[in-house]
């Protein structure tokens, strides 16, 4: 099947954007580009045309293995989908803008002239904070908090990212620091469901750190 005008146009795009990412280690697959500094994290960079065609968005995530093996129980895919990611937020939001989608409907110049240097600053500076598990634990959960304060920066909200970070470390075998994480989880989110804390309890006893209900 012959691909639309405006799929075409968002090809010589990501074409563009691929000559700068491929210097700073990313590879294209489909719509995502995706680089990793160590085993088991992922970084990923897509281009999400939108279902009706016409405009696209730019979402950006880091993938964490274990974490995604924890939360789901299976291994992780060969290839990690964009969606898959533990941390994740979209270009427009990092701008400012909300949830910002480019309309294809400019011309080729005008898109590249506005998405460009928004991508490879305010984009990769997101990436740049969680190359590795060591700035995952550093970064993840005050740039949570920061933004989940403020809501017209980012939808990166996830409240989870002190499970994320205590997944790491529980894996790493530092058990006390990791407790405690899921514990101030517990503490911030104290409107979960029943069954939502039930999971978040069978988690931390998987990880090996006992119940959290005692």
């Amino acid at each position: 099947m012959a691909k639309t005008p405006t799929a075409q146009k968002l090809d010589e795009i990501q074409a563009s954007l691929a000559l700068l990412l491929k210097p700073l280690g990313f590879k294209k697959g489909g719509r995502t580009f995706r680089r990793s500094f160590e085993p088991g994290v992922v970084q990923l960079i897509n281009l999400q045309m939108s279902q009706w065609g016409g405009r696209f968005t730019v979402n950006l995530s880091v993938f964490i293995e274990e974490a995604f093996t924890a939360y789901f129980s299976q291994p992780a895919p060969k290839t990690i989908p964009e969606y898959a990611g533990q941390i994740a937020t979209r270009l427009g939001h990092l701008l400012g803008r909300g949830d910002f989608w480019w309309e294809l409907d400019e011309t080729f110049t005008i898109i590249l002239d506005d998405l460009t240097p928004a991508l490879m600053q305010n984009g990769i500076d997101f990436l740049d904070q969680f190359k590795t598990r060591d700035a995952i634990i550093a970064s993840h959960i005050s740039a949570a908090d920061c933004r989940h304060h403020d809501l017209s920066k980012s939808k990166f909200i996830h409240h989870r990212a002190r499970l994320d970070v205590a997944i790491i470390l529980a894996k790493r075998g530092e058990m006390d620091e990791a407790t405690r994480l899921f514990k101030e989880h517990l503490a911030l989110t104290s409107t979960t469901k029943a069954s939502q804390l039930e999971n978040i309890c069978t988690l931390a006893q998987n990880l090996g750190l006992g119940d959290l209900k005692t």
